[in-house]
């Protein structure tokens, strides 16, 4: 820099203004260098921070999302056991209601009338073979059918014959017999 100074007056005071002018750009640029520098560093650790905060929030978000499955899971496997409790209890309510059904079916006639088979022909419905020794003794039949179908009888609804025949001083006969 020093090469380049002229001393003569006239001149010295265009170097003087231009060394002026020079050390304004070095300080603005240095200014600039600076702010920049300063701007790179807070983007910098701006985004570290945020990068930490993310990643505690996405371990969170992690930790409910498994909690929220787990218990998705639980939900459904609740609501699959009420589900098939419901379906036993239905099934045991229902061989209750036949188990009932068939033992009031065993004492239905007494002992003038021996029953050979019965069988659940439908839902709700039994059908019922039997042999009544004598004459008489179908009018036990006859009367214990109409008690049925009156609604005398805790366990049937209706009754119906369905088949009947006379053989050798005995009455074959079919009935059908439905549940409440």
């Amino acid at each position: 820099m020093t090469n380049d100074l002229n001393l003569l007056p006239n001149v010295a005071k265009f170097q003087a203004q231009r060394l002026k002018f020079k050390s304004q750009i070095i300080l603005a640029v240095e200014v600039f260098v600076g702010v920049w520098v300063l701007m790179v560093v807070l983007i910098f650790g701006l985004s570290f921070v945020n990068k930490a905060r993310f990643n505690v929030l996405d371990k969170k978000y992690r930790g409910i999302l498994l909690d929220m499955d787990n218990f998705a899971k639980d939900v459904v496997l609740t609501q699959q056991i009420k589900y098939k409790s419901k379906i036993v209890g239905n099934i045991l309510n229902n061989r209750f209601e036949y188990g009932e059904a068939f033992d009031a079916i065993a004492g239905l006639f007494g002992p003038e009338i021996s029953i050979t088979n019965y069988d659940l022909v439908e839902t709700g419905s039994i059908s019922i073979q039997a042999i009544a020794l004598g004459l008489t003794t179908m009018d036990i039949v006859e009367d214990k059918i109409e008690e049925i179908n009156s609604g005398s009888d805790e366990t049937f609804g209706s009754a119906e014959l369905s088949s009947l025949a006379y053989d050798s001083n005995a009455w074959n006969f079919t009935m059908e017999v439905k549940l409440k």
